[in-house]
């Protein structure tokens, strides 16, 4: 498999504890921001100063969490564990009268476990009118878990660069014994239900925070009706399913497929039916 990345830090329980109160001081930071600025998505510096300051504490926390878990734990046991003391908090509608142009102090934990020893962890954090990703991906080593893979939105002053409405999928080893990571996403925006499904290509690279992305693309969609956006993988490609506008004005789901050969991705022009 190829992978690179640091071997499984020592475990403290401390470092634990005092990543999970920096974590909670960054999210409360960012809560306390002032809204948004007139245009749709554009956001004061300092509100992008306090979310990167929530990612970088996210990243803080996972690792000294990761650190202390052995291979054979639990991935539902990890996502509980990582929940109860990173003080997650699921999404609620906002109370009348909410200021929705302010983030949301949420925040939620996922853990999915792969083949060949492989485990994902993302953790989604509110951003004004929506939500922001990360996603850490770790393999087995013999002392414990090693981080592979780091997918997060750069630095930003506008939410059509965040990770709203994350989803991830690693295909099966090909012939060569290598994988590659999908993802797809939407920015976040206050008001529009016609935006911009984003998606990318990455594989594995030396450094974790920084994995070869090898393919972007994205299409025009509309999530009216809370679709937003699919994916399945296979070893030797990936399909993209969405809804938008079709020639009549109709809403119709929008199918696209691609081939992945090493870090050549192509449209499938013609491809099979389901």
């Amino acid at each position: 498999m190829a992978a690179g990345g640091a071997r499984a830090g020592t475990c403290s329980p401390s470092r634990i504890a005092q990543s999970a109160t920096a974590l909670q001081d960054a999210r409360f930071a960012l809560s306390q921001q002032p809204s948004h600025t007139g245009s749709d998505t554009a956001i004061p510096d300092e509100t992008g100063h306090a979310i990167a300051d929530v990612k970088s504490r996210l990243v803080d926390f996972i690792t000294a969490y990761m650190n202390c878990q052995r291979t054979t734990s639990d991935p539902s046991g990890m996502q509980v564990d990582l929940s109860r003391l990173g003080w997650a908090r699921d999404a609620e509608p906002p109370p009348a009268g909410a200021d929705t142009a302010k983030a949301d102090p949420t925040l939620h934990f996922e853990v999915r476990p792969f083949a060949g020893g492989l485990l994902g962890i993302t953790a989604a954090f509110g951003v004004p009118c929506g939500a922001d990703t990360l996603l850490m991906l770790f393999a087995e080593r013999e002392d414990g878990w090693s981080e592979i893979m780091r997918i997060q939105s750069p630095p930003y002053r506008d939410l059509a660069h965040a990770f709203d409405a994350f989803d991830y999928d690693i295909s099966p080893l090909d012939d060569s014994g290598h994988w590659f990571l999908i993802e797809k996403h939407l920015p976040a925006t206050c008001v529009s239900v016609n935006t911009v499904i984003m998606y990318s290509v990455a594989r594995p690279s030396l450094l974790p925070s920084k994995p070869r992305i090898v393919f972007t693309g994205h299409d025009p969609i509309f999530w009216g009706d809370q679709d937003f956006g699919r994916l399945s993988v296979n070893a030797d490609g990936f399909t993209v399913r969405f809804h938008d506008h079709g020639d009549n004005a109709d809403i119709v789901e929008i199918v696209r497929r691609f081939s992945v050969a090493g870090n050549i991705v192509q449209p499938v022009r013609h491809p099979a039916p389901d």
